[in-house]
């Protein structure tokens, strides 16, 4: 089987970047070479690119044995492979390697007739790009460990703050359930799909040249739309604006935040600035914010996840302090960060 180096070299980068990105049990990866298609999985998830190869046997390789025979496919026009018992041979034109194959699991790649498929928009990265940031960190929260999307918006969150963004780019898509994993590899392609297709047990994500497929895990999203009832039921103590012109401050917050896990801020809002305090283990932090007030209560102190609230005034222009959350609202996104009692 003769192969075209360059060709097969773009099909190993891809599966290198989707393998490499998904947190999995090195052993269960895995990549098989079929009829018209190559695919690269691992237990959870998996990535089939489209060829023209003509492959006389189906076979399987582990995926770390085909990353290191990539640094020889530079160096040779073509790969002459060679199935011989329970072994493959590489053969390049200053060279030969081999390796062991694995049995050659079914084809996972099934599309069943009770399928949805929604055609996507040119902004859909963009879009759930901004959304990233407020899904949870943590997988032991599988029903919030990624993005939702349905009625055209999409929706992140976990045990102290929720972000909501309306977009036309997000029309028609129902009920859609993006985890963490998949939405790391899709912001890191780089690349626009140009469809999604979902069935009863499994997401496809379709860019015409390869498809990216995952199990798709059947539980209830939160109803978001309880928090902001919530909180249009509260009277609004204060409205912060004018602090975007510390930005260069708020960035260099956010690293103190990581770097001295810093575990609560208080919050204390005055005419013209925010008073900041950063409690950490061994240490207290005070800083000053200069910034617009307009203030409905006499004074207004708060606590709250430090991390959220600082990448809330990153990304807004304003916000609203209520009795149980800060809320930053601009045109079609809401987000809001619970307080601390």
């Amino acid at each position: 089987m003769i192969f075209d180096s360059k060709k097969l070299s773009s099909i190993i980068s891809v599966l290198k970047r989707f393998l490499s990105q998904t947190i999995i049990d090195d052993s269960l990866r895995y990549v098989s070479f079929r009829e018209s298609e190559v695919i690269g999985r691992n237990a959870y998830a998996g990535v089939v690119y489209y060829h023209d190869f003509e492959i006389e046997k189906p076979f399987a390789v582990p995926f770390d044995m085909l990353v290191k025979i990539a640094p020889f496919l530079a160096q040779s026009k073509e790969v002459d492979i060679k199935v011989k018992d329970d072994r493959v041979h590489w053969v390049f034109d200053n060279c030969k390697y081999r390796c062991g194959i694995v049995d050659v699991p079914p084809s996972p790649f099934k599309l069943s007739e009770d399928i949805d498929t929604w055609e996507l928009g040119a902004n859909f990265l963009k879009v759930i790009s901004r959304a990233e940031f407020a899904a949870s960190k943590d997988v032991r929260q599988q029903s919030l460990y990624g993005i939702y999307i349905a009625d055209s918006r999409v929706s992140a969150c976990d045990n102290a703050r929720i972000y909501v963004e309306r977009s036309k780019a997000l029309k028609g898509i129902k009920d859609l359930f993006i985890s963490r994993e998949v939405l790391t590899i899709l912001l890191d392609i780089e690349r626009e799909p140009q469809a999604i297709m979902v069935s009863e047990n499994q997401l496809f994500l379709d860019y015409s040249d390869f498809v990216i497929f995952t199990a798709q895990v059947g539980f209830k999203y939160p109803n978001v739309t309880q928090a902001f009832e919530r909180v249009d039921s509260e009277q609004c103590r204060s409205e912060v604006t004018g602090y975007q012109s510390e930005r260069e401050k708020l960035k260099q917050l956010l690293g103190i935040v990581d770097e001295k896990l810093i575990q609560s801020l208080n919050v204390e809002i005055e005419d013209d600035k925010l008073k900041l305090k950063l409690f950490s283990l061994v240490r207290t932090d005070e800083f000053e914010l200069a910034a617009d007030v307009a203030q409905t209560a006499s004074r207004c102190t708060f606590r709250l996840n430090p991390r959220y609230f600082i990448e809330g005034l990153l990304k807004f222009d304003k916000f609203h302090v209520y009795e149980s959350c800060i809320y930053f609202e601009e045109k079609r996104t809401k987000h809001v960060v619970m307080l601390m009692h």
